[in-house]
């Protein structure tokens, strides 16, 4: 899976969803975001489930989405 597989729109769209979302739990700035996606990738935990969705990229793709558009450092 990769971003480029994907129209830029979509992608973006996504993005912005569970920016929503997550914004719903707490007032998330984009750091503390690109930090919250960058674990996904990171630690297991997170990464076996978004894994166990039959993509073992999956995880990668949320972390590099978030970066991409969120401009993550």
């Amino acid at each position: 899976m990769s971003l480029s597989h994907y129209p830029i729109k979509i992608v973006v769209i996504s993005v912005f969803e569970w920016k929503a979302f997550m914004n719903t739990i707490a007032d998330f700035d984009d750091e503390t975001l690109c930090c919250i996606a960058k674990t996904y990738e990171d630690d297991t935990r997170f990464k076996d489930y978004f894994n166990s969705y039959d993509n073992q990229n999956l995880a990668s793709y949320i972390s590099e989405a978030v970066n991409v558009f969120e401009q993550c450092e």
